[in-house]
C-alpha cells in the first residue's frame, strides 16, 4: 500500500467482498466518546473514535397575519365578466334615479393577503330589504325570489298583480368556489345572479388556505351588486339598505 493512500472500509450491511455483512454497529444512546477497534485476521489492528454528541432540536414560528380590503370599482369595469355603470365609495352605493327598465350595476375589489391554515371566508349581509323609509314603505325585491340558486340575469316583467315582480336586486361573485345548490355564479360575459337574503349571510368569497391577495378564488374576488325596475315600480327618493361584508379567517 503506498504512502498517502486512502483505504476505504466497508462494514456491516455495507460490506460485499466475498459475501455480505450481517451486522451494523449501533450508535450508544448516551453522549460521548467511544472506540472502535478495527482489525481483522491480519497482525495490525488499530482504533477510530467517534462522538457522540446531544442531538440538535430545531424550532420556530410564525406569526398569524390576515388582511381583508374592498375597494370601489370604477364605472367601466369589471364585476365577473360584466362591465359596471355605477361607482360606489368606501361606504355609499348610490344608484341615482332609477328609470324604467335601465339596468344598474355596482362593484367591489375584494382582497385577502394572510397566512390563516385552513383559508377563510367572507360573507355577506343586510339589514333588511331595499325599502322606502317614508311614508310609502315599498320595497325593491330580491332576483328570483323563488330560490336562491344563482341564474342568469332576467328582467323584473312588471306583472301588475306581483308585487315582487316590479323590481330586483341581486348579487354575484367571480369567485369559481362559490356555489349555492351545486350552482355557480361564473359564467363568462353572462354571469349568474342570486336575490338577497335577509335570513342569513350569503357566501361570496372563501379560500381553503393561505391567501396571496390577487389570485382570483383565493386572493381576490370580484363581487357585484346589480338593480332594475319597471314603470310599476312605487316612487320614493328614500330606497335604502345596508350590507356587510364580513371576513373571518381560519387559523
Amino acid at each position: 500500500m503506498a504512502a498517502n493512500a486512502i483505504i476505504k472500509i466497508l462494514i456491516g450491511t455495507n460490506a460485499s467482498y466475498q459475501s455480505t455483512g450481517i451486522h451494523q454497529i449501533t450508535n450508544p444512546s448516551s453522549t460521548g466518546s467511544y472506540s472502535i477497534l478495527v482489525g481483522g485476521t491480519q497482525i495490525d489492528s488499530g482504533d477510530t473514535w467517534v462522538a457522540i454528541v446531544p442531538q440538535v432540536v430545531m424550532s420556530g414560528s410564525v406569526s398569524s397575519t390576515f388582511q381583508f380590503s374592498v375597494t370601489p370599482i370604477t364605472s367601466g369595469g369589471l364585476v365577473n365578466g360584466i362591465t359596471t355603470n355605477i361607482t360606489p365609495t368606501q361606504t355609499t352605493i348610490s344608484f341615482g334615479s332609477l328609470d324604467p327598465g335601465a339596468i344598474y350595476t355596482a362593484g367591489y375589489t375584494l382582497s385577502a393577503l394572510g397566512n390563516p391554515n385552513n383559508g377563510f371566508t367572507v360573507t355577506m349581509n343586510q339589514d333588511g330589504d331595499v325599502r322606502s323609509r317614508g311614508k310609502t314603505g315599498a320595497t325593491i325585491n330580491n332576483f328570483n325570489p323563488s330560490t336562491n340558486i344563482p341564474t342568469t340575469w332576467s328582467s323584473p316583467s312588471g306583472n301588475l298583480s306581483d308585487t315582487r315582480s316590479w323590481g330586483s336586486i341581486g348579487i354575484t361573485t367571480n369567485d369559481p368556489d362559490v356555489t349555492i345548490g351545486g350552482q355557480g355564479f361564473v359564467n363568462g360575459s353572462n354571469p349568474r345572479w342570486t336575490g338577497f337574503n335577509t335570513d342569513s349571510n350569503i357566501l361570496i368569497f372563501n379560500a381553503t388556505s393561505s391567501a396571496d391577495g390577487v389570485t382570483q378564488g383565493n386572493g381576490s374576488a370580484t363581487f357585484g351588486i346589480r338593480m332594475q325596475t319597471t314603470a310599476l315600480q312605487p316612487a320614493a327618493n328614500d330606497y335604502q339598505a345596508q350590507i356587510r361584508f364580513v371576513a373571518t379567517p381560519r387559523f
